[in-house]
């Protein structure tokens, strides 16, 4: 599907900083709802990130080739014309001389030190790049949990009122009203037989907010509480969290499980994540 003109507009101005909290939060909002969008910022992301590891090279080449001209220039030294009434100049030839090789020697410490900070400046691209690595290799693989199998896993003794409850913020998770669904959760009684659906929904809800961090310990107690489709889905998307929150050592643990696992539905994506990341 073709973006629209406002789409790529929204596009420059995330990038950018340009926009305010709440457009900045619903944008990306929309994009994880978007696919071609999503794609569209991914491709931004990685030209944009090419280009700034670009003009870092070309400035360290720059530095290199002025020291070199700089150093060349230095080595031209006028020789005094024989028999020749020597000038102050010729007089003060050697003390000239050293003069020249004194500010060819400080030439080469300011390059010497620009090439230093954009080693430095390419070892923090370098960073942010594999930053920026984890943030699209878990743009690439998050898209919403469907939860349409997960009815199939409630409790057959479930209480007509907790799957009614239950239903109603499922509904509220697929159509993207995260903080509803929070609040829904965070006020819903504890009970033993749908507390890690609690915890679950509320993890996943923290994460499609943007709130990660957040949602790590909802999702671990709901993989300690659960079994079959509910605690498959945990494992996934606790990686994912731990992946956003840019904690490879254990988003790369859980995604190594659920790679070595084939009844996982999330074998594939999990594999296609490892290969992405430089672990």
């Amino acid at each position: 599907m073709k973006l629209t003109e406002q789409q790529y507009e929204l596009i420059e101005a995330y990038f950018n900083n340009d926009l305010s909290d709440t457009d900045r939060a619903s944008f990306e909002g929309e994009f994880e709802r978007d696919t071609d969008l999503k794609a569209e910022i991914q491709t931004q992301r990685e030209l944009r990130l090419g280009l700034k590891a670009l003009a870092l090279d070309q400035r360290l080449k720059k530095a290199q080739q002025r020291w070199q001209q700089s150093n060349l220039s230095n080595h031209q030294i006028i020789q005094p014309q024989k028999d020749a009434e020597p000038t102050g100049k010729q007089i003060l030839f050697g003390r000239q001389a050293n003069t020249q090789r004194l500010g060819g020697f400080q030439y080469w410490v300011a390059a010497a030190v620009l090439i230093v900070v954009s080693g430095v400046g390419i070892w923090l691209y370098q960073q942010n790049s594999a930053s920026a690595t984890l943030e699209t290799a878990y743009m690439e693989a998050y898209q919403p949990d469907d939860t349409q199998f997960l009815t199939k896993d409630f409790p057959t003794d479930l209480p007509a009122n907790d799957r009614t409850k239950l239903l109603d913020i499922m509904q509220g998770y697929k159509a993207g009203n995260y903080a509803s669904v929070i609040h829904q959760l965070e006020t819903l009684p504890t009970e033993k037989q749908t507390l890690p659906y609690k915890n679950y929904f509320l993890g996943l809800s923290l994460l499609a907010n943007k709130q990660a961090d957040k949602a790590i310990p909802y999702l671990h107690l709901a993989l300690t509480n659960s079994s079959g489709a509910l605690a498959q889905k945990s494992t996934w998307f606790l990686a994912l969290a731990y992946l956003k929150t840019g904690n490879k050592a254990e988003a790369n643990q859980r995604l190594q499980t659920i790679a070595a696992d084939p009844n996982q539905p999330f074998n594939g994506l999990a594999r296609q994540v490892l290969a992405r990341v430089k672990w």
